[in-house]
């Protein structure tokens, strides 16, 4: 049948720079129920919530933007706020990821692209009355990846998972910075753990101002889904091997 595909983008400098100035970071863990936040503080991470999203959100118009110029039926979708229960740490303990993948489900359905985006969004326990634990953090991609992917209602029509890198994959060292790394081609997970086996650090491209744990969270997610059952390939954005993997061609081992 015809391919089908879902985009998830990070927030790059769109999101990252401003989510480090208001103190906002990935979260991924659910709250805890008796946590307290002091006033001023929860103003300024409501405040780097607010411009978060709406640099955030920008960079996901450009996107479905020039996916729809080149004519892609694309259709932003923005997880956190817009998704009632869909909090900064992805859980769905409230039924968010529930509705954020029928959402998704329902625009496949009619033949849209959906693009969803990292976001800045509510951590905490919900609670009109009592408001003074509510904070804020980031739902980064690759943590969107993860819950996307492996949800119940799509982890059995997934067939691929591409993670899209500005270097060519996983490496011993940071390529950027060490002329010595070598390029893992294969990471073998326990697929009833999820524990990589293979023996690396978690190395690769790295920037100061990812808030949301760089790619040791992006090979957390990758070795969840893998453990799920569907392959995942990470590859360098803009690279024959990405076009390759996303045309569906057969990947070298």
């Amino acid at each position: 049948g015809l391919s089908r595909f879902i985009i998830i983008h990070g927030a790059g400098s769109f999101g990252h720079h401003l989510a480090k100035e208001y103190g906002l970071r990935g979260q991924g863990s659910p709250p805890k129920t008796n946590m307290a936040s002091d006033g001023c503080y929860q103003k300024k991470m409501i405040t780097g919530l607010a411009k978060t999203r709406h640099s955030v959100k920008k960079l996901n118009s450009a996107v479905v933007s020039h996916l729809v110029d080149e004519g892609i039926n694309a259709v932003g979708i923005s997880p956190c706020i817009n998704i009632p229960g869909l909090g900064a740490h992805g859980g769905d303990e409230n039924g968010g990821v529930t509705t954020l993948v029928r959402s998704i489900n329902e625009a496949l359905a009619v033949g849209l692209v959906p693009v969803i985006h990292g976001d800045a969004g509510l951590y905490g326990h919900f609670d009109e009355l009592n408001l003074n634990h509510m904070s804020a953090g980031i739902l980064g991609g690759d943590t969107l990846v993860e819950i996307i992917a492996t949800h119940q209602a799509l982890s059995d029509r997934i067939e691929k998972t591409i993670f899209l890198t500005d270097v060519e994959g996983v490496y011993t060292k940071d390529p950027n910075s060490n002329d010595d790394a070598l390029l893992i081609r294969k990471i073998d997970i326990d697929h009833e753990s999820g524990k990589i086996m293979t023996d690396l650090s978690a190395s690769g491209s790295s920037h100061e101002h990812d808030v949301t744990g760089g790619l040791e969270t992006k090979l957390g997610a990758a070795a969840n889904v893998a453990k799920s059952g569907i392959d995942v390939i990470i590859a360098k954005c803009c690279s024959c091997t990405a076009e390759q993997a996303i045309k569906g061609h057969c990947m070298e081992q």
